[in-house]
């Protein structure tokens, strides 16, 4: 299975929104402030699509890329615009942000923890939902343009699957930050799972 058929969307909805749930939740006490995450857009992409997620491919991006263990395999590609991962940054900091890509010890932490939380809360959707257990590897941080990160990406999969389940989030704290969680499912992913 390669795509998603009509009566898997609602699934894939209910799935986006608990996880939406609980990565706002685990931000909101991360922050000790409200954190808002809204799905604003779900598309169904090929591999090739990401290069069109950020309109301008020579834009900055933290792109963090997880690999998904245990009952069913695949990937997670999640990305940040330059200006949206640096306001991330800062939040969970408290410090502002110049510089990118970060050099900061503690900038880098931060982003990739950001990264976990909205992994870990869409896997956990996940495992809810369909009762099989997945889990997120370590995270992988490549800050580049958008275009280099992508396909840097992409080349360190060696992925076999076409498909990408992209979606767009805003996350709404202080300030809205857009990022992009990308899900690329290994070959029976979605027959275990949706």
């Amino acid at each position: 299975m390669d795509t998603l058929t009509e009566g898997q969307l609602p699934l894939l909805k209910d799935i986006t929104d608990a996880g939406s749930n609980h990565a706002a939740i685990a931000l909101s006490q991360l922050l000790n402030r409200s954190v808002q995450l809204q799905n604003t857009r779900i598309q169904w992409l090929t591999v090739g699509g990401l290069n069109n997620l950020i309109e301008d491919p020579d834009e900055g991006v933290a792109a963090l890329s997880f690999q998904i263990f245990g009952e069913a395999r695949g990937n997670i590609l999640i990305l940040f615009p330059q200006n949206d991962a640096k306001n991330l940054v800062m939040q969970l900091n408290g410090h502002t942000v110049t510089q990118f890509p970060f050099v900061e010890t503690l900038d880098i932490s931060a982003i990739k923890e950001a990264g976990n939380i909205l992994a870990g809360a869409y896997l956990n959707a996940v495992c809810n939902i369909t009762n099989i257990v997945l889990l997120p590897s370590i995270p992988v941080l490549f800050q580049d343009t958008a275009g280099n990160a992508i396909r840097k990406v992409v080349q360190e999969w060696k992925l076999k699957q076409n498909q990408v389940c992209v979606m767009e989030s805003a996350l709404l704290a202080d300030s809205r930050m857009t990022c992009y969680i990308c899900l690329i499912p290994d070959k029976n992913f979605l027959e275990r799972t949706l």
